[in-house]
């Protein structure tokens, strides 16, 4: 289970890169040839782009012709290069410098102000402005989150905490969560969002869903605070100088000549609820390009987490003043009982659509919302669309873990698991037993007849013998019908009560579900509010008092239910 897997096995991953038609792909470096994780690179004049893995490595798939690319990270001087795409893929390296940081012409004085609190002035004084600038918006939204332990504890109060369901190697380190998620998100003013998941994938799980969503990674700087555990204060708050320290670190000119100011920020006391690092702010337009800054567990009121980093990048969408979020990652590092681990959630946006018209009532209660099939593509459609490249890790994690997930639903593997499962130990006979057979998805089930045994006066000390069949339809059980027979005897009363009960759920998603039940029970007067028959036989017996009132039931029923329309539940019937 653990060994390498065969070399043939990786080849469709690592021919990706030369397997698609007019690519362009390739790394991007800092000045001493290291890779720059999640660099930036977009077409000029457009939101359509995409950004470098952890390895520094990218790919951006375009038509035919001559583009202006445009290679940009936060702290470095953004390159564009003119690139002619053919039918073959084609390699383009860059290497990008530290950015020329200088000081204007400005005037600093002993004792005097620092001249980024004017700059942050302005930027606060149109943060209103810009957002409300924007009155709707529709974007793709590409995710991938990748959750890795560092390191993990052989126990855990006692108990062994083993290799994760294969995911930790011999050095207790391993990626626990991969997952890639393509989506169409939409906003309407003043905070009205849609999500609507097209596509998901999740390693080692065929039929999962993935958790990322573009809402929770929001990130809007324009809002006065940012949810992080607690309410942080945005740099560009109204009251953002009470807490937040700034520096003008100096200023970059662009190609086009303009100036973007770099400004430090810190808190003012450590314990306050703010962000730490670097503004870039976009001269006479005073709003902001770039964020690179970092938030401690202390200053979220997450004590798990060490430290959250941040790495937003805005690009021009309708210039001048329409500037949207193209790229945003998060990276953390944290520990608990003895767990160490780190996550990168990485977010390009593409395709904007400014001031879309969206149909009344297209925004309800439901927030996100999965296409049928989205976890059914094939590798081949993920290879077409993702933006942000695997890492050689995440590729071997892939092969792993899908690999592994199709043993485990290998008839061989299932039967071994089920003839270790399925061994009946003696005090089971008092306590309950399930039957499987794992690869036919059924099974059978004894409860205990002990957990049943009560008192009553009508039928002295009595309790129940329930048994049940199911099947499930299909592998995650969104679909199943279940038989369950129940006889019910009192040791005074000598008389033996049988009920059945047949249960089909047709779909999980509509909540559908059909029930037929019939024969003989004892049922109390009030249903709606049953008296607890626990109490009753500890009251019985240790106060001679009675409380339940029971009368005996011959009955057929059958039931339906099903969810009309989200939050519209149907009920029926009859008796």
């Amino acid at each position: 289970m653990k060994s390498l897997l065969p070399i043939a096995l990786l080849l469709p991953f690592v021919l990706t890169p030369l397997s698609l038609s007019a690519q362009l792909y390739g790394t991007v470096t800092d000045e001493r040839g290291n890779p720059l994780p999640f660099a930036t690179i977009y077409l000029e004049g457009s939101s359509r782009g995409t950004t470098t893995n952890l390895e520094g490595t990218y790919e951006l798939t375009l038509v035919r012709g001559t583009h202006r690319v445009v290679f940009q990270y936060v702290g470095y001087r953004p390159q564009v290069r003119e690139v002619r795409v053919g039918d073959a893929p084609q390699r383009l390296d860059v290497q990008l410098q530290p950015e020329v940081v200088r000081l204007r012409e400005v005037e600093v004085r002993a004792g005097a102000e620092d001249p980024a609190y004017e700059i942050m002035r302005k930027v606060i004084a149109r943060r209103k402005h810009y957002r409300n600038l924007v009155k709707s918006f529709a974007c793709d939204v590409y995710i991938k989150g990748r959750v890795k332990i560092l390191d993990a504890p052989e126990t855990i109060l006692g108990q062994e905490v083993g290799d994760l369901d294969g995911s930790l190697d011999s050095n207790r380190q391993g990626i626990v969560y991969l997952s890639e998620s393509e989506a169409r998100w939409f906003f309407q003013q003043p905070d009205r969002y849609r999500e609507i998941m097209v596509s998901s994938k999740v390693s080692g799980d065929d039929q999962g869903f993935s958790f990322n969503s573009a809402s929770d990674l929001n990130l809007n700087l324009y809002e006065e605070h940012i949810p992080f555990g607690r309410q942080v204060l945005s740099p560009l708050a109204d009251n953002a100088f009470s807490y937040y320290r700034f520096r003008l670190e100096g200023a970059v000119v662009n190609e086009d000549g303009s100036w973007l100011y770099k400004i430090h920020m810190r808190p003012k006391r450590p314990e306050d609820p703010v962000m730490q690092g670097y503004l870039y702010i976009v001269d006479s337009l005073f709003l902001v390009q770039g964020l690179d800054a970092f938030l401690t567990g202390r200053a979220m009121n997450w004590e798990v987490f060490d430290t959250l980093y941040v790495h937003q990048v805005h690009v021009p969408v309708r210039p001048p003043e329409v500037w949207r979020v193209f790229s945003q990652n998060y990276r953390v590092r944290g520990g608990l009982f003895g767990f160490r681990f780190e996550g990168n959630f990485a977010a390009v946006y593409t395709n904007y659509a400014i001031d879309t018209l969206f149909a009344p009532g297209f925004f309800g209660n439901e927030l996100l919302t999965v296409q049928p099939q989205a976890n059914e593509k094939d590798p081949s459609y993920w290879d077409s669309i993702r933006p942000v490249p695997l890492t050689h890790e995440e590729r071997l994690d892939y092969v792993r873990k899908d690999s592994l997930a199709q043993v485990r639903k290998s008839k061989p593997y299932l039967d071994s698991l089920d003839r270790v499962n399925n061994r009946l130990e003696p005090l089971e006979i008092l306590f309950g037993y399930t039957w499987r057979n794992s690869f036919k998805r059924r099974s059978w089930t004894y409860a205990s007849p002990l957990a049943s045994l009560q008192f009553s006066t009508v039928q002295g000390f009595y309790g129940n013998f329930d048994f049940s069949f199911r099947q499930n339809l299909d592998p995650n059980a969104y679909r199943w019908w279940r038989i369950n027979t129940l006889l019910n005897y009192g040791l005074s009363e000598k008389k033996l009560r049988n009920a059945w009960k047949f249960t089909y759920q047709l779909n999980q998603t509509r909540f559908a579900r059909l029930e037929v039940e019939g024969g003989t029970a004892v049922a109390q007067f009030n249903p709606a509010e049953p008296i607890s028959l626990s109490q009753n036989t500890f009251f019985s017996l240790t106060f001679r008092r009675n409380h339940i009132r029971v009368y005996d039931k011959a009955f057929g029923r059958i039931a339906y239910r099903q969810e009309l329309s989200n939050g519209l539940l149907l009920r029926s019937a009859l008796e």
